[in-house]
């Protein structure tokens, strides 16, 4: 989404409350109700996008409000900048919305989000192609009841289609443990529904009642037909995968929610909330979870906050959830999250301060799939070490501190701090997630003088995991993935990034240019350990390189107002 079509962004990294749902571990709320402006249209330039954004404050001739963006782009430089041979990958998107006010305290709005995602790779060996288009239509009404109590009916249609196709045909032997073969992969989904809201007061308290139901459908098609070599042998994947899958799910899901806010005294409020949701196309059968949710605030004075959370979370697969690219043909049972988070909020006149502490204890997990050595390759799916992994549990830990301070009227920043630890349980034994990053520090600072203004972002977190293979085994040995998985921790990773930018004002007009450093200090920040397999005299052997992440990439744009 352009950022420019963004008012402000919410995000709740747990405990969030019942109207939120379908997640287990997070949700960010964005809102793009912007504040007016002096001028309504915005056109943008940059080395990787063009963007268009426009915006009124009526709708035939009535009081509403209406916004229009577009862009599009390539991201060919940075390819080029991490010498990925991937053609020309490109995107587009657009979003608009409006709403007119109508009489009696109504509204009327409707909006509409398209985005298209294609990329290629095409070189001596490979060759792949993947194709993602999405678009999201919804209208609705609303109305006003009396105070800040309203009630929302939304109506709302989505499509999308994923299409992706690879074919590999190397030269070399294949025994060495290169994929080769060929996959095609196509999925089409709808959904349809209507979604009730409403929220009112009685008595003081707070109630919001709400529910979701919606006709989805998918088919779905797929022809695998490749050979993962001695290692898929060595890890137990198979080496020759071959199958083909013609299919189509449809069917009915819902979902309701209550919750309430209730003061107790003049200190305390406390949020009950309970939701359901049901999903209906898992191939005829059936699934449905019921989560509870309480959270308690404390307020002790007008600058402290202190508050309390605890619930269960349940995440569905939704329809194009379908794991169908690893040989999944059916649908998991929803996911279970129980969250516990306990946080403290203190704002004086320039200093902020913010601690949270939380848990998450995860059950009824789903299988999984990941690429051993690196997860980021442009081509996970025939990869050799792509492997199945099975957690029976999992936990996730941590304490958060963030202090802002505005140091004057030109300066301000930001620090912040978190420890946590990520975990699984396989095979009677508790591993690291490859994300999980013990310490994380983030050092933010922004100076504005007049019409310019330059910032900087520091971001050091210890080293995300990986998995560190033998130096060799005999040919013919199989190696256990849980022996090997997320074994070895990778150097921390550092990044610092700069942007500039000025602001030139005329009568009419307003003309913005930009600067920025992603990775400013070109840090060789490592992703994962690829490994290059020889055999030779019965042994299997393990010849390591490193993979990184971004270097150094240069942004420099333009945004012209009027």
């Amino acid at each position: 989404v352009d950022d420019s079509a963004v008012a402000s962004m919410d995000v709740y990294t747990g405990g969030f409350p019942a109207r939120y749902g379908k997640r287990m571990s997070g949700v960010m709320d964005l809102s793009t109700a912007l504040a007016p402006d002096e001028f309504d249209t915005e056109l943008g330039l940059s080395l990787y996008e063009l963007s268009a954004l426009t915006r009124g404050q009526e709708l035939a001739g009535r009081p509403g409000d209406w916004l229009l963006s577009v862009r599009a782009g390539d991201l060919s430089r940075v390819v080029r900048e991490i010498n990925v041979r991937s053609g020309e990958p490109q995107f587009r998107d657009m979003f608009g919305r409006g709403s007119l006010d109508l009489p009696a305290g109504r509204s009327l709005f409707s909006g509409l989000f398209y985005s298209a995602d294609d990329a290629q790779l095409s070189d001596a060996e490979k060759q792949a192609r993947s194709e993602i288009d999405t678009l999201y239509l919804w209208s609705g009404l609303e109305q006003a009841i009396s105070g800040d109590s309203r009630a929302r009916l939304t109506l709302f249609f989505s499509n999308g289609t994923h299409r992706k196709n690879e074919f590999n045909e190397l030269d070399t032997d294949p025994d060495i443990g290169q994929a080769v073969g060929t996959l095609d992969y196509y999925q089409r989904t709808s959904r349809m529904g209507l979604r009730g809201d409403t929220s009112f007061r009685r008595d003081g308290q707070l109630y919001e009642l709400g529910a979701e139901l919606e006709w989805v459908e998918a088919d779905y098609h797929q022809l695998r037909d490749f050979d993962r070599g001695i290692l898929g042998r060595i890890l137990g994947s198979g080496r020759r995968v071959h199958d083909s899958f013609d299919d189509s799910a449809h069917g009915w899901s819902g979902a309701g929610y209550a919750s309430a806010e209730i003061a107790l005294g003049n200190y305390f409020t406390v949020q009950p909330g309970l939701r359901w949701d049901a999903q209906g196309y898992y191939f005829g059968d059936q699934e449905q979870q019921l989560s509870p949710r309480l959270s308690l605030s404390y307020t002790p004075d007008d600058a402290t906050i202190i508050r309390a959370s605890a619930g269960r979370f349940s995440q569905a697969q939704n329809v194009h959830e379908l794991q169908l690219l690893d040989g999944e043909t059916r649908f998991h049972r929803a996911q279970q999250a129980d969250h516990a988070v306990l946080g403290i909020d203190w704002q004086g006149e320039r200093l902020q301060f913010r601690a949270e502490t939380w848990y998450k204890y995860y059950r009824r997990l789903k299988p999984r799939y990941e690429n051993l050595y690196n997860t980021f390759v442009l081509l996970p799916y025939t990869e050799p070490d792509r492997v199945r992994i099975e957690p029976t549990r999992a936990y996730a830990t941590g304490l958060d501190l963030e202090l802002r301070y505005v140091f004057g009227s030109e300066l301000s920043g930001a620090l912040r701090l978190g420890l946590m630890e990520a975990r699984d349980r396989i095979d009677g034994t508790w591993i690291d997630r490859r994300w999980s990053q013990r310490s994380t520090v983030n050092a933010f600072l922004r100076w504005q003088h007049g019409s310019l203004s330059l910032a900087s972002a520091l971001t050091w977190h210890s080293g995300w995991y990986s998995s560190q293979m033998p130096a060799q085994i005999p040919l013919g040995e199989r190696l256990a993935v849980v022996d090997v998985l997320n074994n070895l921790q990778l150097r921390d990773y550092i990044s610092l990034d700069l942007s500039a930018q000025y602001e030139r004002r005329w009568a009419r007009a307003r003309l913005t240019l930009s600067a920025e450093l992603s990775n400013a200090l070109d840090r060789d920040n490592v992703a994962g350990i690829d490994y290059d397999l020889d055999v030779a005299g019965g042994q299997v052997f393990f010849n390591p390189s490193r993979d990184s992440l971004l270097p150094l990439i240069p942004t420099i744009g333009l945004r012209l107002a009027f």
